[in-house]
């Protein structure tokens, strides 16, 4: 069947835990708003989207979503996808279109720590450059490989691989250069393998 032109769609927080008393909130989303949703999650695997509408929940973003359990027409989600980017290895980094840098562990994707220009770009008294200015000079000493792209961050992520003692150099000036909030992530740095630029279309 296809998919409603407004679906009801109940959300939470999703650290709000089994016991909490923080309130359930509703809204309406489109099939678009609530497929970019799940893309965050799944990609654009065709299966894996279909599983998660007939489940009726994802977590994205860091609230948990339901929706009435919904199956959808064979090939009716095909065109759907169609409308949203797909990853395109041929584009080259450009630091101008840079909308936030996290830093990744060795072993696994998600983020010890992320870095957005209004805090990061910020200057502390009498310093001339920003903590964001050492991300970008950083990436344009070494040009970032492309990896895919992201649905939740909706751009290219591309990563820089951190040389041994590169990631402790790079919290050396996140604590010189930052403000609080970027100090406060500089331990994360230390432990970062890579850097992973993203990057708006």
């Amino acid at each position: 069947m296809p998919l409603p032109a407004v679906i009801p769609v109940r959300y939470t927080d999703e650290e709000a835990g089994f016991v909490s008393v923080r309130p359930v909130l509703r809204m309406g989303l489109r099939p678009d708003q609530l497929l970019e949703l799940i893309l965050g999650v799944t990609g654009k695997t065709i299966d894996r989207v279909e599983q998660i509408l007939r489940s009726g929940s994802v977590a994205a973003n860091g609230y948990r979503y339901w929706w009435e359990a919904m199956e959808v027409g064979t090939g009716e989600l095909e065109p759907l996808l169609a409308g949203f980017p797909d990853a395109d290895p041929s584009r080259s980094f450009a630091a101008s279109r840079c909308i936030l840098v996290a830093a990744e562990g060795g072993t696994s994707t998600s983020p010890l720590a992320e870095f957005a220009p209004p805090l990061a770009s910020r200057r502390r008294t009498f310093r001339r450059r920003s903590f964001w200015d050492v991300l970008l000079s950083a990436a344009a000493e070494q040009s970032p490989c492309y990896r895919s792209y992201s649905y939740a961050h909706r751009g290219d992520l591309y990563a820089l691989e951190l040389e041994a003692d590169r990631g402790a150099r790079l919290a050396q000036e996140a604590r010189r250069l930052g403000v609080a909030e970027v100090r406060g992530h500089a331990p994360a740095l230390v432990r970062a393998a890579r850097l992973i630029y993203v990057c708006s279309r």
